[in-house]
């Protein structure tokens, strides 16, 4: 049988090196996979080999009630043994342990494999996530914002927890705007003066080793119905960001389940490059009552 136990720090070197293994690219840098463990320490393993030598690993992240899997990742040489199957039985149970009603997962369309995998443990497809890029330009206009940083941070987080709601119930993104601000990896726009009736977290750092961050990544977006028309200048707002700090590119995943913002992205000149599969145990997520973009992935 498979041996699972909890990631620790020390296991990330390892886990670094499965991870350029499995997925045959480079590795993460230390600060990333640190600061991916940080988000849920309880909820990441690791699989060992009987010679104690780590051949699996998953993450795992909560945001609110919501929980997910992802990055998983198993060697190369073990795949077929049983190790993800432990890994995704035991992320599960973990997620479940600590409250989540709906957990879910992305993964690649092309890796039929592990859809299979992901199906037999009882997650189920549902929506696919366009992932879409732009070449950054001069934006012709784009509301005003706001840093986090210039906002009391007990404050801003409170804030982000009500837009989430707003936006999904039991929806929470507070977690992950904290550790955009512990480790330094990117940065929360608030809009709205007075009042924020809106917020979208970038990342600026790269995840991966020797890499120039040329791509400014959007991790989340998120605002209530009655505001979605102002999209457009939100995009406007960071793509603003990108020109002036030199980003080449603008990163965003979409979930076709809210078409009315798909055809915004689209329109505001976003190309599609990729597909991934959305799934969810059991059930499927109920839809967002508000604009909630976001990529279930590491």
């Amino acid at each position: 049988m498979p041996s699972i136990r909890l990631m620790t720090l020390n296991d990330l070197p390892q886990v670094a090196e499965l991870d350029g293994l499995a997925f045959n690219t480079t590795r993460r840098t230390d600060r990333h996979l640190q600061a991916c463990l940080d988000l849920n320490p309880t909820g990441c393993f690791v699989a060992t080999a009987p010679n104690n030598h780590l051949v699996g690993y998953v993450f795992t992240r909560m945001w609110g009630m919501l929980g997910w899997l992802g990055v998983l990742g198993v060697h190369p040489d073990q795949q077929g043994g049983g190790f993800g199957k432990a890994l995704v039985n035991t992320a599960i149970k973990s997620l479940r342990s600590s409250g989540c009603q709906r957990i879910g997962l992305s993964t690649a369309a092309e890796n039929p494999n592990n859809v299979g995998l992901y199906v037999c443990r009882g997650f189920l497809p549902c929506f696919p996530t366009l992932e879409v890029f732009k070449t950054t330009e001069q934006p012709k206009e784009y509301i005003p914002f706001t840093f986090s940083n210039q906002i009391d941070r007990d404050r801003a987080l409170k804030i982000v927890s009500q837009i989430s709601q707003q936006a999904r119930a039991g929806l929470d993104y507070a977690s992950e705007v904290r550790n955009a601000l512990n480790y330094q990896w990117g940065e929360t726009l608030f809009f709205g003066e007075s009042q924020p009736w809106a917020f979208a977290l970038v990342r600026t750092e790269p995840k991966r080793e020797e890499s120039v961050q040329k791509v400014l990544e959007i991790s989340v977006i998120t605002m209530p119905h009655e505001t979605r028309k102002q999209l457009p200048k939100l995009f406007g707002a960071i793509e603003e960001i990108a020109y002036k700090r030199n980003f080449s590119q603008i990163h965003l995943a979409v979930n076709t389940s809210d078409g009315e913002s798909l055809q915004q992205t689209l329109r505001y000149g976003f190309r599609v490059k990729a597909v991934r599969i959305r799934m969810t145990l059991e059930k499927i997520l109920e839809p967002a009552t508000g604009v909630d973009l976001s990529r279930w992935a590491m």
